[in-house]
């Protein structure tokens, strides 16, 4: 998870990628990016820290419910989206579909980078706790 400055600076660098790639699309075909991506980018950083902040946070109150915790919070970030949508279809925004499916990939890419920093944390977990039993099986007689 995102515990270390270098993890919180990844995620920033992450959306400024983000908002390049949308800056250059909207340079090259307009019509595909909603006027407003760049607040999607945002509200999903801000969501995204948010949802970390309160995951980490359950791992250090109750560590033997990690799990329980992180879908928790995937949950709300599902919900949370679900909602904005469902306010943007009631509010009849212009361009709805191209709201939506901005939202959708932007909702896709930083899920796909919070799963690869859960996957990167759990691997080294692993491999750190495998070295520490290897230890331990040592010293036994």
């Amino acid at each position: 998870m995102l515990e270390t400055k270098k993890s919180w600076l990844a995620l920033f660098l992450y959306a400024l990628v983000l908002s390049f790639i949308t800056f250059l699309t909207k340079t090259m075909a307009p019509a595909m990016v909603y006027q407003g991506a760049y607040f999607i980018i945002i509200f999903f950083l801000l969501l995204t820290l948010f949802t970390h902040y309160i995951t980490l946070q359950g791992l250090k109150h109750i560590p033997d419910k990690f799990a329980l915790v992180y879908l928790g919070t995937m949950t709300f970030r599902l919900l949370v989206s679900l909602g904005i949508i469902l306010i943007v279809f009631l509010q009849e925004v212009p361009d709805r579909i191209t709201f939506v499916i901005n939202f959708a990939i932007m909702y896709l890419a930083f899920l796909i980078f919070e799963i690869y920093a859960l996957l990167t944390t759990l691997r080294s977990n692993f491999q750190t706790r495998a070295e520490n039993g290897e230890k331990k099986q040592e010293k036994l007689p």
